[in-house]
């Protein structure tokens, strides 16, 4: 009943801030660079796209990093690609696909709902049920995940998938169970494909 609970709080919660949000499509920060890739590898089936204002600055700049479009580099045939991993790209790409601008919504709201419900499992098995559903309310209720659905970072995908790996592990440490501390470890290597960070945060967590 409790994990039904916390199930119907946090679809609550993501429907009422999905509906009140416009997700940032427009280039000159990371998010824009997120939407906008995401949006090309929907509509061409590949990473690399290019437009008429692209071709002119690749005729003055040449390939490398694209001055004029913040998170893109030129390939050597004038085209621009994303210099971010393709993780997250794709994971929006997918739901882009499916329901048009407002995939990207879609798309940040499951991998938070997976983060409300592992964290919920996490801190029951280090606290009790009131304990744990005043941690919810805290991290339900906190105004940084206000703006989560609204910018495409790939902080929003990493987030879910950490919850997961470290709940995973937390299961392993209660009952040695092998199959745990393979989900949790394959948690953490599939943030190779989302942050660049990746590579220091498996170290650590490997360190530990």
């Amino acid at each position: 009943k409790s994990l039904l609970i916390v199930f119907l709080l946090s679809a609550n919660f993501i429907i009422f801030f999905s509906i009140l949000t416009t997700p940032t499509i427009f280039s000159g920060r990371d998010q824009g660079s997120y939407s906008e890739a995401a949006i090309r590898l929907s509509q061409n089936h590949k990473l690399e796209f290019s437009t008429p204002a692209s071709k002119e600055f690749f005729k003055i700049y040449g390939s490398g990093k694209a001055l004029n479009f913040p998170g893109f580099n030129y390939t050597k045939d004038g085209e621009l690609i994303t210099q971010f991993p393709v993780g997250y790209i794709s994971w929006l790409a997918v739901f882009y696909s499916l329901f048009g601008l407002s995939g990207l919504i879609v798309a940040n709201a499951i991998s938070f709902f997976v983060f409300l419900t592992c964290f919920y499992l996490l801190s029951r098995i280090y606290l009790d049920k009131a304990s744990s559903f005043v941690a919810f309310f805290l991290i339900l209720t906190s105004f940084i995940f206000s703006w989560f659905f609204k910018y495409t970072l790939s902080e929003n995908l990493a987030l879910g998938i950490i919850f997961l790996g470290l709940y995973q592990i937390a299961l392993y440490l209660k009952n040695y169970q092998k199959f745990h501390l393979f989900l949790g470890l394959l948690s953490f290597t599939t943030l190779l494909l989302i942050k660049i960070e990746s590579f220091a945060f498996l170290f650590a967590i490997t360190f530990i």
